[in-house]
């Protein structure tokens, strides 16, 4: 299990951890339409509202990482997890940051 010191991680610590499937779970909270017009590879899209719902397919990761457009949904998204007692830290500078530094994207649109 990764033990993060810090409440976030980089964009560059999360592209380098894109192979690491299995070890890394990401997990975009926008609403589908954001989602659907791009989100990082390889992240599931559950929407912040939602979140309890999922926390059982949460629990069987190793590390979680939550982002969102600017980070307000997916600060709410963290505190609900952490209710339930699962960790999970937040992308710094969220999808718009992820963008802005052009890393790799997936579309469905």
């Amino acid at each position: 299990m990764i033990y993060f010191s810090s409440k976030s991680v980089s964009a560059s610590w999360l592209l380098g951890r894109l192979d690491c499937e299995a070890t890394t779970m990401i997990v975009d909270v926008r609403s589908r339409l954001e989602f659907e017009a791009g989100d990082v590879p390889g992240a599931f899209h559950r929407p912040f509202w939602k979140i309890p719902f999922y926390t059982h397919n949460l629990c069987e990761t190793l590390s979680v990482v939550l982002y969102c457009g600017y980070g307000p949904r997916a600060k709410l998204a963290q505190l609900l997890l952490r209710a339930f007692g699962i960790s999970a830290v937040l992308l710094d500078g969220h999808w718009f940051n992820w963008k802005r530094r052009g890393f790799p994207c997936e579309a469905e649109i």
